[in-house]
């Protein structure tokens, strides 16, 4: 059992990790995690120091290359923007930087194909980046795993178990963001929270246009 699931499993402290996680963010941005989401933000919150992080969660925002993009969680802090695309699987994992599909390999021996979540993820820093132009370059791609998982390939930067996540972003210590700007990030982020009209059923039909257009191009 790994630490995210002890996390869960303890429901009497649910409480005292709700409050940990408002203490980064808002009640609204730990609405619609699942199960796994929800253990990886409060292992976050219990372990970055609020004062300096600021955590976002399951936030959609327009693209203009994919009309809609879905962010699993943004870190705002004055070493960076952290944008991480969190993934659960049970089985072995092989991963290759340049490709465009990894694949899991279930311990039955049944495998499953997905799209590679760095290029995923480059999609969600890409629009981030459109919402934020006044930034410099402080956006940092992270991909982590969480389940009975095991990469069998060479381990890819930035591609880690959840567990190596806090000090992943720990280990960033130059500063990127001054203040004024950390609260314009924070403010442009709020706003995004607040007006935006795009449901996760309209962001699933978002991608399947994007992707046919890809096809008929190609």
């Amino acid at each position: 059992m790994g630490i995210f699931d002890l996390i869960i499993g303890k429901s009497a402290k649910h409480s005292y990790h709700k409050a940990k996680i408002h203490r980064h963010g808002h009640r609204c941005y730990t609405e619609g995690l699942d199960h796994n989401e929800y253990a990886l933000v409060s292992h976050l919150a219990q372990n970055l120091d609020s004062s300096k992080y600021f955590i976002f969660n399951n936030l959609t925002i327009p693209s203009s290359s994919t009309i809609s993009s879905q962010i699993d969680h943004v870190i705002v802090s004055k070493y960076g923007i952290f944008v991480i695309e969190s993934k659960h699987y049970n089985g072995f994992i092989f991963a290759h930087a340049n490709r465009n599909e990894w694949t899991v390999t279930y311990r039955g021996g049944s495998k499953f194909k997905f799209q590679n979540p760095i290029i995923q993820n480059f999609g969600h820093v890409s629009a981030l980046k459109e919402q934020l132009p006044f930034l410099r370059r402080c956006f940092f791609n992270i991909v982590t795993f969480s389940g009975d998982c095991e990469f069998k390939t060479d381990r890819i930067n930035d591609v880690l178990y959840s567990e190596e996540l806090v000090d992943c972003i720990k280990k960033r210590n130059r500063i990127w963001l001054q203040e004024e700007e950390i609260h314009m990030v924070i403010g442009k982020l709020l706003m995004l929270c607040q007006t935006n009209d795009i449901d996760l059923e309209s962001h699933i039909k978002n991608l399947q246009i994007h992707h046919a257009k890809k096809t008929i191009a190609a």
